[in-house]
């Protein structure tokens, strides 16, 4: 089903003139990246972690699986970091695994994305995209920067409808 609607997604919408195309896929290296490597000729992967370990192990096959399915990794970022009590960091589910993470795979750390509860709060209240002009969104803008930076290869994909 899920190979079915990965297919239907690919060449049944209609595409206007799209820079990028983000799929957001559950953590592992099932169903979901096979079926793209079959669907697309090529794709880059950001991979995405918390910092506990056995989140990163789950990451790294996947980042291993993107290799072997020869999508070429953009590199790590490291969601849910930390959290800020005012000047003080708290790290509730450790320290550093993204960084380890890109290290294990040979690529670029893009960066770590703290917790806010102000997220959520815009999320809640059905106004997500105003968390672009909050304060707390420049680390969002940082990464953008870094993953420009590493110049991801920007080759046309043929969603054309079979």
């Amino acid at each position: 089903m899920l190979h079915k609607a990965i297919e239907q997604f690919l060449y049944e919408v209609l595409w206007q003139d799209i820079d990028i195309l983000l799929i957001d896929m559950p953590p592992g290296t099932g169903d979901v990246s096979i079926s793209l490597s079959q669907f697309l000729n090529f794709y880059e992967t950001i991979i995405v972690t918390t910092p506990q370990s056995n989140a990163t192990t789950v990451a790294e096959r996947a980042g291993i699986m993107s290799k072997k399915v020869n999508s070429s990794i953009i590199g790590v970022i490291e969601n849910m970091s930390y959290l800020e009590n005012g000047s003080e960091k708290l790290y509730p589910f450790g320290k550093g695994g993204g960084e380890e993470l890109s290290k294990n795979l040979g690529v670029e750390f893009i960066g770590s994305l703290p917790l806010y509860d102000s997220v959520s709060k815009y999320s809640e209240d059905g106004k997500l995209l105003e968390f672009g002009a909050d304060d707390d969104f420049k680390v969002v803008e940082e990464m953008v920067d870094a993953i420009n930076a590493i110049a991801p290869k920007k080759k046309p994909i043929d969603l054309k409808i079979n």
